[in-house]
């Protein structure tokens, strides 16, 4: 992966958001690199830097390094917790696996000081994300997944103790969801502030505005509503991500923004939508200029033989807090034998 962050663009990475990045990925494992790897852009700042997302599926390279790692001894209470959900969701018998698919570790390193790990969020990817799965279950409410499970799995993957007054709130989010949506994923950050669940929601755009007001979020469903009728222009498909504290929903919604194919996805597709996004100074010329010309692919020469990079923007998100707005990108990278 090292490599591969060679043939990003400088207007993106470059200088000590670089390092850091180049620092998480060399006190990982080769095998973190296995399955696709996400880097996430803030548009708006001018600091060419990154942060990482890696998946970690059951009965691979990099979940079997997470599981040895979590059993050791002198392992934290997350580590043991993760490699608790790792071996569980990996048997079709277990638990869990009813539920649940993989985890994604995200590790904030843009704000990090350098030579510091950051301590990574988890993500946990619900098994209602696949469609035959959903439409499988002839139980609408466990379309939405099982809240109490999923709460249960992040707090032990990131060593927290369970809230009971989160765990309320958060089933009351899901319980609220339309007929039509879906929790993809639970996530938790353990180094943000306030502490809070996040819920990766999949639901028709046009019912965002009255699902927020419902859940009584408190923030301004009209500057919603202009965003999504904006995004719907462009043919982009929409996930809510929404941070549910004790006290319920806080003020920080995120708008993951999709394409049909996502990644592959030729990237003229984006080209306009990014356009629209410098014009309301969302999105730095020289940062949408270095999308608009992202590597597809790639040859790497390694050590071990050649790797050929492939990758594309996976998806948009639009930040709503506190009255403003901020846009990241979200490239997928993939590295396959070269050829």
């Amino acid at each position: 992966m090292a490599t591969a962050t060679r043939c990003v663009p400088k207007a993106l990475l470059d200088g000590v958001g670089a390092e850091r990045l180049i620092d998480c990925v060399r006190a990982l494992p080769d095998a973190a690199g296995d399955q696709v790897f996400l880097l996430e852009f803030r548009l708006g700042e001018p600091a060419p830097a990154a942060d990482l997302s890696l998946w970690a599926v059951p009965h691979t390279p990099f979940a079997d390094f997470l599981v040895a790692r979590g059993e050791a001894d002198g392992a934290s209470p997350a580590q043991r917790g993760l490699a608790h959900y790792l071996k569980d969701v990996g048997r079709p018998e277990g638990f869990l696996a009813q539920w649940l698919a993989y985890a994604m570790l995200e590790y904030d390193l843009a704000d990090t000081r350098e030579g510091e790990l950051p301590t990574p969020g988890v993500f946990l990817g619900s098994r209602f994300d696949n469609p035959a799965a959903r439409a499988a279950n002839d139980a609408v409410r466990w379309r939405h997944g099982n809240p109490g499970v999923m709460i249960a799995a992040v707090c032990r993957a990131v060593g927290w103790r369970e809230d009971c007054r989160e765990r309320r709130q958060v089933q009351r989010a899901c319980d609220l969801l339309p007929q039509s949506g879906y929790s993809a994923q639970v996530g938790a950050m353990p180094e943000r502030e306030p502490r809070a669940i996040r819920l990766v929601t999949r639901l028709p755009a046009v019912t965002v505005p009255d699902y927020l007001a419902r859940a009584a979020w408190p923030g301004s469903i009209a500057k919603v509503a202009a965003l999504l009728e904006e995004a719907a222009a462009f043919e982009l498909k929409v996930s809510l991500a929404i941070d549910v504290g004790a006290e319920g929903l806080l003020p920080r919604i995120g708008f993951e923004l999709f394409l049909d194919n996502r990644w592959k996805a030729p990237p003229q597709r984006w080209h306009e939508y990014l356009k629209r996004l410098a014009s309301h100074g969302l999105c730095l010329p020289e940062k949408e200029q270095a999308l608009r010309h992202w590597p597809r692919r790639e040859l790497l020469f390694q050590a071990d033989g050649t790797r050929r990079l492939l990758s594309g923007i996976n998806h948009v998100k639009l930040v709503v807090a506190d009255g403003s707005i901020a846009a990241k990108a979200y490239p997928m990278m993939k590295l396959v034998p070269g050829q």
